[in-house]
């Protein structure tokens, strides 16, 4: 009988070995997406937070960082530009040749002087964009973003 509950026991081990073998997640391989010559997010007007009409064009030369977001946002806006402040401050002087820009997704609530205090605070070359909604809506549309406003009652 003990050899018996030995074998059950030792055939349960492996098995459960085995299984949690599987349970490791593999690391994710780094997939780039080649974007060069693309036939989206070419071109925008909009104002930064100091109220000078940019364009896309105006970064020419540089990396650019588009991000779409807005100020009200609780966790996912906030933790996205600490990693970007976090990544040109690794690059050194090399971070200098990159631009990231935060265009709203709510013009309507975040003002030219708010998004200026905000996206400086993670790091002083970050600027601000804003447009009207249609605007916003239309240069999201062009850099295949998908955004949706929602209001919630309870």
């Amino acid at each position: 009988m003990l050899t018996w509950l030995r074998s059950v026991g030792l055939v349960l081990l492996l098995s459960g070995l085995a299984f949690c073998a599987g349970c490791g997640k593999p690391a994710d391989a780094f997939q780039a997406t080649d974007v060069t010559g693309a036939d989206f997010g070419k071109e925008f007007k909009l104002t930064d937070h100091a109220g000078k009409m940019r364009s896309l064009s105006d970064f020419k030369g540089k990396a650019v960082v588009v991000f779409f977001g807005y100020l009200h946002c609780p966790d996912f806006c906030p933790g996205t530009l600490s990693q970007l402040a976090k990544v040109l401050d690794s690059l050194g002087e090399d971070g200098k040749r990159v631009q990231v820009l935060f265009v709203t997704v709510d013009p309507e609530r975040d003002k030219l002087p708010l998004m200026a205090g905000y996206v400086t605070s993670f790091n002083a070359s970050f600027l601000g964009m804003g447009a009207t909604d249609a605007e916003v809506g239309a240069i999201a549309k062009d850099f295949h973003v998908l955004y949706e406003r929602v209001n919630l009652c309870f």
